[in-house]
Order: structure tokens, then C-alpha cells, then sequence
């Protein structure tokens, strides 16, 4: 493994001004979203599917996080000419957060020493991108039925997918909470195998809390 910096550091980015492109550094291209087209966005999906327009982000951002994937794999392998499962558990875990946060999507912290020590990976995401936008719509009230107002689908699609992959078999996301940490907004979400996970939705719409949550999943015997 070649000893390099960080390759989602500032130079991370590269936008041609003349050309109307924005490249990462190996040269693959990227598009930039703004706020006004996602609430467009999901004012339209609102309207034409309802409830329905949670399965419908989620199911979005598990295709986008499975390419995204696929992309964080092949990038790091090159960058560093190394194996990508052969890489320290810590730099992989590093870059997982920093490409995170490079893309615009918030602070992801995972909890990885409990999550291999019990097999239920606790995500916390702080100023998730898509909650930071959607909770100041104005359009019509979408409760879940959860108590709270969840905007995280795609997020819990993305994870879906990047777990999935790493770990070599389906995992299922489900995002738990919403709510605030010093003045940001924050979601959380566990991620294990479907099988410990098949209660979780049903908990979420009796409004049981984040910890009683990962409590319930990390003492599921399969």
C-alpha cells in the first residue's frame, strides 16, 4: 500500500467553470444538487405517491449507494494501489467519514467496536443533508406515523447499500430518531442482518426510543 494523504481531502474536488463540470480527482463526474430543486422534487413525489414517497427515496438512494459503492471501492484501491480488503480497519473507517462529509451529507459517526462485538451497527448522522432541507418545507404534513417527521429515506437506502456490500450479504438499514444535538439536527439508524431487524418498524411506529431500539436488536437472537 502506497503511503498517501487523505483522498477526500480539499483537492477532492475539482470544478471545470468554463466547462460546467465537476470532476472528483480521478476524474469521475459528479453533479451538485441544489435546495430548491430536491424540495421540487420531493413536493412531486409527494403528490403523485404520498406515503409512498418514503419507499420511494429509500429505494433511490440504495441504487445510488450500491454505484457509490462500488465507485468508493475501485477509487481507494487505485489511490492507494492496494487491495481494498486489505486496508486497516481505522483508514477504512476514517475515509468512510470523510468521504461522508466531502459529498455534503452531514457527520457520520458508526459505532464499529459494538457493532462487531454484538452484530447491530448504530449510525449517527449530525446536520443530515436531506433533513436539513426537507424539515423547512412547507408542503403538506407527511407524519409516518412515527411521532416524528423522518426525511432520511435516501440515507437509509445509501447505508443499506454500502453495508451490504462491504459485508458481503443483505444487511437492512432503518433510521430509529430524529430530533437535535447542539442546535443540528441529527438522525440515527441501525443496520444488521434482516432477520434481527424485522421488528424494528413496527417499534418505530409505537414511537419506542432510539436506545430501546438497538437494545431490542443487539439482544435478537436468530
Amino acid at each position: 500500500m502506497k503511503l498517501k494523504g487523505n483522498y477526500f481531502d480539499t483537492d477532492y474536488l475539482q470544478a471545470d467553470v468554463k466547462g460546467g463540470v465537476l470532476k472528483n480527482r480521478s476524474g469521475t463526474r459528479l453533479v451538485a444538487l441544489n435546495e430548491d430543486f430536491l424540495l421540487g422534487f420531493r413536493r412531486a413525489l409527494l403528490e403523485e405517491t404520498g406515503q409512498a414517497h418514503h419507499a420511494v427515496f429509500e429505494t433511490c438512494g440504495q441504487t445510488w449507494g450500491e454505484n457509490m459503492a462500488q465507485r468508493f471501492e475501485k477509487e481507494l484501491a487505485l489511490y492507494y494501489e492496494a487491495q481494498f480488503h486489505e486496508m486497516p480497519m481505522s483508514m477504512f473507517s476514517l475515509l468512510f467519514k470523510e468521504f461522508w462529509s466531502r459529498h455534503g451529507w452531514g457527520e457520520l459517526t458508526i459505532n464499529w467496536e459494538e457493532g462487531f462485538a454484538k452484530g447491530i451497527f448504530e449510525v449517527k448522522i449530525l446536520n443530515p443533508a436531506f433533513s436539513s432541507i426537507f424539515a423547512k418545507d412547507d408542503a403538506p404534513d407527511d407524519t409516518d406515523g412515527s411521532g416524528g417527521r423522518f426525511h432520511d429515506d435516501v440515507f437509509t437506502g445509501v447505508l443499506k447499500a454500502f453495508f451490504s456490500r462491504f459485508a458481503q450479504r443483505e444487511l437492512h438499514c432503518y433510521q430509529t430518531a430524529a430530533g437535535e444535538e447542539d442546535g443540528l439536527l441529527v438522525s440515527w439508524f441501525v443496520v444488521g442482518i434482516p432477520e434481527r431487524l424485522k421488528k424494528v418498524p413496527d417499534m418505530v411506529l409505537s414511537q419506542k426510543s432510539h436506545a430501546e431500539i438497538l437494545a431490542h436488536a443487539q439482544a435478537m437472537q436468530v
